[in-house]
C-alpha cells in the first residue's frame, strides 16, 4: 500500500485541481498509427471527470459538451486495435467477476463499456511510446512482455465456446517482465512499458521514477542490474500473492455453498480429474 497522501491526493486527478504529472504528446496518422511523440512533466487539471454510463451519453448526444472529444477517441481506439497484430485466438464471451460482500460470493457477467475500451487502448499506446522512448535513449526499462499462445487453431475445433475459453486461459503463457523491449502477443504489441498505475503498479511507479530522473539530469536513475533483481522479485510476490487470493476466494465460496447443498445448478463439464469433475456454473 501506497501512502494516503500519495495514494489518493497526488496520485488521483481530483476534478478541477492541479496535479503534477508526466504527460505524452503524441502526433497519430490518419490510420491510427503512431507517428512521433516526446514525454514531459507537466501540471493537469481534470476539467471532465465522466463514468462509464456518462461516457456513453456523450457519445450518443451531439449536443453533450465532451461529445467531440468522446467521439474522436472512440474513433481513435478501434484504429488502434485494429492495427494491433496478435495471434491469440479471440473468443467473444463476456467476463465473469466474482465479488465477496459480507462473506457472500456474487459471480457476475460483464461487458467491457465505451470507457473500458478507450482506457485501454489509450494505455497500451502509451506503454508503447514510453518503451519506444526509453529504447531510443538507451534507458534501462522493464517491458511487459508474453509469449504466444501455441497451436492456437486448436482451440477452434472446441466446438463448445465455454470450454473453449476455459482451455485457452488454461494454456494462455503468464505475463512476464523483461529488460529488453519483446513481444507481448497478447495485445499484438513490442516495447510495451507500463506507467499509468503508479498507485497500484511498482513497476509503473519505478518507471516514472526512471523517466522524470532522466528527464532532468538526461541520465538514468536505476541501472539495468538493479531492474534485473526487482523483476525477478516482482515475479515471485505476484506469485505469492495470486496464490493468497486465490486460496481465500476458493474457501469463501466452499463456504457459502455448505447452505446449497441439494440444490441444482446448470453448468458445464470442463475435464475430468482423479477425484471429480471440473465444472464451470452457468
Amino acid at each position: 500500500m501506497l501512502p494516503t497522501r500519495f495514494a489518493y491526493d497526488l496520485g488521483h486527478f481530483q476534478p478541477n485541481q492541479k496535479h503534477p504529472a508526466l504527460s505524452i504528446y503524441w502526433r497519430m496518422s490518419k490510420n491510427g498509427c503512431l507517428k512521433d511523440f516526446r514525454i514531459t512533466q507537466t501540471t493537469a487539471m481534470n476539467k471532465a471527470d465522466l463514468s462509464p454510463t456518462e461516457t456513453d451519453e456523450a457519445l450518443n448526444n451531439s449536443s453533450h459538451s465532451q461529445h467531440r472529444a468522446i467521439q474522436f477517441f472512440s474513433q481513435l481506439s478501434r484504429q488502434l486495435c485494429e492495427h494491433r497484430q496478435t495471434t491469440d485466438p479471440i473468443v467473444d464471451l463476456p467476463t465473469k467477476q466474482i465479488r465477496i460482500l459480507n462473506q457472500d460470493v456474487h459471480v457476475q457477467e460483464s461487458e467491457n463499456t465505451l470507457a473500458d475500451n478507450l482506457i485501454h487502448e489509450l494505455t497500451l499506446l502509451a506503454g508503447v511510446a514510453t518503451g519506444r522512448w526509453c529504447d531510443k535513449r538507451n534507458i534501462p526499462a522493464i517491458y511487459e512482455t508474453r509469449d504466444p499462445i501455441e497451436n492456437p487453431e486448436s482451440f477452434t475445433q472446441i466446438p463448445h465456446p465455454v470450454v473453449r475459453c476455459h482451455e485457452m486461459n488454461r494454456q494462455k503463457p503468464s505475463i512476464d517482465f523483461s529488460t529488453n523491449p519483446d513481444m507481448h502477443h497478447g495485445h499484438g504489441i513490442s516495447h510495451y512499458c507500463s506507467i499509468t498505475q503508479p498507485t497500484t503498479r511498482y513497476t509503473d511507479l519505478i518507471m516514472q521514477r526512471q523517466i522524470i530522473h532522466y528527464i532532468k539530469t538526461e541520465q538514468s536513475h536505476y541501472t539495468i542490474d538493479y531492474l534485473n533483481t526487482l523483476r525477478y522479485r516482482m515475479r515471485e510476490t505476484h506469485g505469492l500473492i495470486d496464490g493468497l487470493v486465490y486460496r481465500h476466494t476458493r474457501d469463501l465460496i466452499l463456504q457459502s455453498w455448505q447452505n446449497q447443498i441439494g440444490h441444482k445448478f446448470r453448468a458445464v463439464v470442463l475435464h475430468l480429474k482423479v477425484h471429480g469433475v471440473f465444472v464451470e456454473l452457468l
